[in-house]
């Protein structure tokens, strides 16, 4: 394949209509690779188990959490520089996904089958130097392996291509992009430095929180801020391209519903707080952490519903509600399954770093969100089952957050 085609295929692969489910998939599927071959060729990871289920799958989550939101927020300067739809800018993160296996390969292979440690940084003082030097041969980067530089020079000298060579910006348009997305994946790497900068150390997350917060818990923690913060501006993008896109996202979060389900959750939280003695010692910057994920949770999971049961609600919107998105057709049953399968899996991610039992309080309101809007069973229809199965869910979010103190 000549570069005139290659070009070609990028670009037309690029404006393809393809479903955010599915470069959702192709995100995670190219992830878990990179997670295992970690697993498998680093020095600092192993196939083993620890002896503690619960830890062992946080330990490796984290690895998961960083490489996804990696991809969404480089995904946002490629959106604004290239003049794309952000789901058009996230496919084409999803086309040069692949970038990420470079590391544990490259690594295991120049040491001999040793493999390389892989850390953050939590030294902000190195930031500049590692910044200036991340490309320079002669100078060894502490903590930044051959592999992760070989991998960042890629990323950097394959966004400069596809800027001004595949979509034909501007020399100066093109270098800006570059150096934005450079610097997004060197923060990343220094998000325990930033915290640190900012007063909030991450190591002192291990067991000295009041609601207790495990060791394994903390690196799930520092990635809520940035998801929140990538929330936000996809949001303003998508605004941007539509601004009924906003409507749609407004009429799916149902704010006085969801208000009410946020008490409930932060009411439970407060609630065993002063029950176990420890209000208002738990009101501190480092259990709040713990809270938000949870709140942050839900509310995924609350659009999950509120999406499934609009789907199901289609034929009775019609005629009592011409306002909803899908009735109005400012979203397809399509594009909203595919937003589904991206919430479920997310707010899952973040009901695990909560905390060990609040996994089941989750899965209960999964469970019980599905059967009071779909069929087969859809008891919404019934008197008084539908009215129990609303009152569970909100004991549950109650108990939830009850659960988030040891």
């Amino acid at each position: 394949m000549n570069l005139k085609a290659f070009n070609a295929f990028i670009a037309s692969s690029v404006k393809k209509k393809t479903s955010i489910d599915h470069v959702f998939k192709t995100l995670t599927f190219m992830v878990i690779i990179r997670v295992f071959l970690e697993m498998l060729l680093e020095g600092s990871h192993s196939l083993k188990f620890s002896p503690d289920f619960y830890t062992n799958i946080i330990g490796y989550l984290h690895m998961y959490l960083f490489s996804l939101s990696l991809f969404f927020t480089v995904s946002i300067p490629a959106a604004v520089y290239l003049e794309l739809k952000y789901s058009e800018a996230l496919t084409l993160a999803s086309l040069f996904s692949p970038l990420i296996l470079i590391p544990p390969i490259f690594d295991f292979i120049s040491t001999g089958g040793r493999g390389e440690h892989l850390f953050y940084i939590f030294d902000i003082n190195t930031f500049f130097y590692n910044y200036l030097n991340c490309f320079n041969p002669l100078v060894e980067i502490k903590f930044i392996s051959r592999g992760i530089r070989i991998e960042i020079l890629t990323a950097f000298l394959a966004t400069f291509y596809v800027s001004f060579f595949v979509f034909g910006k501007r020399l100066l348009r093109s270098l800006l992009l570059t150096v934005s997305i450079y610097t997004i994946i060197i923060i990343y790497g220094y998000l325990p430095a930033l915290y640190s900068a900012l007063g909030m150390d991450f190591y002192s997350l291990s067991g000295e929180a009041v609601s207790g917060i495990s060791k394994s818990q903390k690196y799930l923690f520092m990635y809520l801020l940035p998801t929140i913060l990538i929330s936000s501006v996809i949001g303003c993008l998508l605004y941007k391209e539509n601004r009924e896109n906003l409507r749609t996202i407004v009429s799916f979060l149902f704010p006085s519903r969801l208000l009410f389900y946020v008490l409930l959750l932060v009411f439970g939280y407060l609630f065993i707080s002063w029950q176990s003695n420890v209000y208002p010692q738990v009101l501190n910057s480092e259990d709040s952490l713990k809270l938000f994920s949870a709140l942050f949770s839900i509310t995924l999971l609350f659009f999950y519903a509120k999406i499934l049961n609009d789907i199901h609600d289609m034929e009775i919107d019609r005629i009592s509600n011409r306002e909803r998105p899908l009735v109005k057709s400012t979203l397809t049953v399509e594009s909203a399954v595919h937003l589904n399968n991206i919430f479920i899996p997310l707010s899952f991610v973040f009901a695990i770093a909560s905390e060990e039992s609040f996994i089941f309080y989750w899965l209960f309101i999964l469970s019980t969100s599905y059967v009071y809007s779909a069929p087969p069973l859809r008891l919404r229809k019934y008197y008084p089952p539908g009215h129990l199965i609303l009152s569970a869910i909100g004991v549950s979010i109650f108990l939830a957050g009850c659960s988030l103190i040891k």
